[in-house]
């Protein structure tokens, strides 16, 4: 049922797309708690930093953004995620575009293993023709990063 409704929100955007793109999460840097050292969501340090996955984004006008996809995550289970991309800014200097945006929403994984958890978090991009790579910042818990490949 999930996969009928992201199709649908896909199929809905696409009618207005400006930009469709491949997103490959990679990897993702943990932070370590302040007082004691230890990882902030796994006492001990054993937190998964290749979380490798597929998603697509679908991009309207240059603007807001819907994102859906699967990966592997820190807690070495499988995470599938629905969010909605806030444009915060776009800047392009020469043939690079710098942009900013706050996405919310759903990712299961997380507390339990198919219960989805509510997520927002800010993300950068930077854009080189098809190309382009981005970063996810948890505060003070992760930085994720990933590829993307734009569809023309």
């Amino acid at each position: 049922m999930r996969i009928v409704i992201v199709f649908l929100l896909l199929v809905s955007m696409n009618a207005q797309a400006e930009e469709v793109w491949g997103f490959l999460p990679m990897t993702s840097i943990h932070f370590r708690h302040s007082k004691d050292g230890t990882d902030l969501k796994h006492k001990g340090g054993d937190t998964n930093e290749a979380n490798y996955g597929l998603g697509i984004q679908v991009r309207r006008d240059n603007q807001d953004s819907i994102n859906v996809g699967a990966y592997r995550n820190s807690f070495y289970r499988d995470s599938q995620y629905a969010l909605y991309g806030f444009n915060l800014g776009v800047r392009e200097w020469r043939s690079i575009t710098f942009r900013a945006e706050f996405m919310a929403g759903l990712i299961t994984g997380y507390t339990h293993e198919h219960d989805p958890s509510v997520y927002a978090a800010p993300v950068g991009s930077i854009e080189y023709r098809n190309f382009g790579i981005s970063a996810l910042w948890v505060p003070s818990v992760v930085v994720a990063f990933g590829l993307k490949y734009r569809f023309d």
